[in-house]
């Protein structure tokens, strides 16, 4: 068993609190806007308590079957408060960033004829307006990742970490993955239109 505890830090930027005025101008021409800012020398650096539990047992010969709880508390997330304020591009970035290697990734994967592991399927896809349930999955997403406190990206390092919510983020990825083309292959059933009924004379 190990027990682990650490403390993180993050301070804010230097223009964040310095007392300087800041007079910027944006906008189109006919629709200028003018910005006043000011830093506030009372911002906090942004802290963050870790607590690890974790459980370990050793195979024979090789191999190792862990488990481990972690809980997190922040403290004055000055980096998350700028980044919903469209004023800390980091996080932003990093998002970015993901989405431009997965994009470039899944198209040399479907060039390459690669199928899915876990269904068998070839990887493809197809472009169609939203609707309703893409609002609604959204959502559903939305509401998982604020009570969870964790999304799917780094689900492998947190269940390399031993972390035990990224096992379960692991298995509901899995479970979704295998469901979804069994209940998209339902709703195109449900949706064929059946032959219409022919009077039968006597």
């Amino acid at each position: 068993m190990r027990l682990v505890y650490g403390r993180g830090l993050s301070r804010p930027d230097p223009q964040d609190i310095a007392q300087a005025l800041t007079f910027t101008t944006a906008g189109s021409p006919g629709n200028l806007k003018n910005l006043l800012t000011l830093g506030n020398p009372n911002l906090k650096p942004e802290t963050g308590d870790n607590f690890d539990v974790l459980v370990e047992h050793y195979l024979n010969p090789f191999g190792m079957v862990a488990a481990g709880f972690f809980y997190k508390r922040l403290s004055d997330p000055i980096v998350i408060r700028q980044m919903l304020l469209l004023r800390e591009p980091d996080v932003f970035l990093i998002m970015g960033t993901a989405i431009a290697v997965a994009a470039v990734g899944v198209r040399l994967l479907r060039a390459a004829g690669v199928h899915a592991v876990l269904t068998g399927e070839p990887i493809h896809w197809s472009t169609r307006r939203p609707a309703p349930r893409h609002v609604l999955g959204s959502i559903i997403f939305g509401a998982g990742w604020s009570v969870a406190g964790t999304c799917p990206g780094p689900v492998a390092a947190m269940i390399g970490e031993g972390h035990l919510a990224g096992l379960v983020v692991g298995a509901g990825l899995f479970v979704g993955v295998a469901v979804q083309p069994v209940l998209f292959r339902a709703s195109l059933r449900d949706r064929t239109p059946t032959s219409a009924a022919h009077p039968v004379g006597l």
